[in-house]
């Protein structure tokens, strides 16, 4: 019977801290001044913001195979290219090394027709004999253009045309 007056005596006092607490007021507790002002928000050139976020404006598929050994692929001339996954395979019969990266390249008319001089930050992959990759990419490989040109450089140590890669941005 003790315990139990106690507890109730416990939570007797609790609640009327409770109710004093919340009846009080404090002199610094009140808002003073205007809530909210309106704000005009002007776009400029200098800071532009998006009024939403974008979807792709040029969406991109491009299937190529190691031939070539060195080669830019992508949109060409946009203002950024951004893959969102590839897919490599390798039909030779030893290990292959592929290369996706930022490439700076020679002028040209669209990717294809540029030539690679040499290239930043990407991704390596090593393929076995007979291996399929496929890296979804949840935050973008973004190529930001190189001589007007929105491109991804890619490099196969095969040149005999069996690894093939499919890029998609």
């Amino acid at each position: 019977m003790k315990n139990a007056k106690r507890y109730a005596l416990g939570f007797a006092a609790a609640a009327g801290l409770f109710l004093i607490g919340s009846v009080m007021r404090s002199p610094g507790s009140e808002a003073k001044g205007a809530y909210a002002t309106p704000v005009q928000v002007t776009n400029t050139t200098a800071s532009s913001v998006p009024a939403s976020p974008a979807i792709p404006g040029s969406p991109f598929v491009q299937e190529v195979n190691s031939s070539s050994g060195t080669m830019a692929i992508g949109p060409g001339a946009v203002n950024a290219f951004a893959i969102t996954s590839l897919t490599i395979t390798n039909f030779a019969g030893n290990g292959q090394t592929v290369r996706v990266f930022q490439p700076i390249l020679t002028a040209g008319f669209d990717c294809s027709s540029s030539l690679v001089r040499g290239g930043g930050q990407g991704v390596r992959v090593n393929l076995s004999p007979g291996q399929s990759l496929h890296l979804p990419f949840p935050s973008p490989l973004v190529m930001t253009p190189s001589n007007g040109l929105a491109c991804a450089g890619v490099s196969f140590t095969d040149t005999t045309g069996a690894v093939y890669l499919t890029a998609v941005g």
